[in-house]
């Protein structure tokens, strides 16, 4: 058995583990539509429908 890993793999593992939106919070009073828990109901809702 061989593998070649998916080359993709390598940009996902370049980005940052996470983001500061801090200056979009503080300049634009941006705020996220969705935190943890509704964005995983509404990823739930979607693949359910996929099944």
């Amino acid at each position: 058995i061989t593998y070649k890993p998916d080359y993709r793999q390598a940009i996902a593992e370049s980005w940052p583990h996470s983001l500061d939106d801090s200056a979009a919070r503080r300049d634009w009073n941006w705020q996220p539509d969705f935190d943890l828990e509704a964005m995983t109901r509404d990823m739930l809702e979607k693949l359910k429908k996929k099944l």
